[in-house]
């Protein structure tokens, strides 16, 4: 997510530390917003499937196995484009101010307010940040190997505590030099890549 914001050209961010701190806190509040999406729509707390117009039109149901065809088939996302973006946007606003013909009613917690999420109407993730971000939250291997959708319905406000706790840890920095991921005794380690072996 956070590399997202920057390489959007029309977001025009330079990495400086204070810029780098506004996209840390804001890609903590967009993916505390897909969770909260996920889990609510996986208890039905957000009208999965009842409600056909949401499910089919507005729901991260729907965009998550949109991108899961998108990714199956091999189609490109451009990373200029904010299609997802703009889907998010419209169901960000859905549950801040409740649809009565969604049947959603007005979320009344501060997640969604626009108020907190003003850099976010500002500055947006392109598509192939946001849809790789959206299929890691929505998918995980199964015990065969293959990537399976995470169900959601168990999740607790401990978890997400935990996880929040963990992510303050983090800092955003810009690397002098392009990196790879390599996996070391079970995690995942960043490392400079030689540009003569890319």
């Amino acid at each position: 997510l956070a590399q997202g914001f920057l390489d959007l050209p029309a977001n025009r961010l330079d990495p400086t530390p204070a810029t780098l701190q506004a996209i840390f806190d804001n890609s903590l509040i967009v993916l505390y917003r897909l969770l909260f999406i996920l889990y609510a729509e996986s208890r039905s707390l957000l009208p999965v499937p009842a409600n056909r117009l949401y499910t089919e039109s507005y729901s991260l149901d729907a965009l998550k196995r949109r991108i899961v065809r998108e990714l199956t088939q091999g189609q490109p996302a451009a990373a200029s484009m904010t299609t997802f973006w703009q889907q998010l946007r419209q169901l960000w606003q859905v549950i801040d101010q409740g649809n009565p013909d969604l049947a959603v009613p007005a979320y009344n917690g501060g997640l969604f307010k626009a108020k907190i999420g003003a850099f976010l109407a500002q500055y947006q993730v392109g598509d192939l940040h946001l849809r790789q971000a959206i299929d890691l939250l929505a998918r995980a291997p199964d015990p065969q190997g293959q990537r399976a959708f995470v169900d959601y319905r168990d999740l607790e406000i401990r978890h997400l505590g935990s996880i929040y706790e963990g992510l303050l840890e983090y800092h955003l920095r810009v690397a002098a030099a392009p990196l790879a991921v390599r996996v070391e005794k079970g995690r995942e380690v960043y490392e400079a890549v030689d540009a003569s072996q890319t």
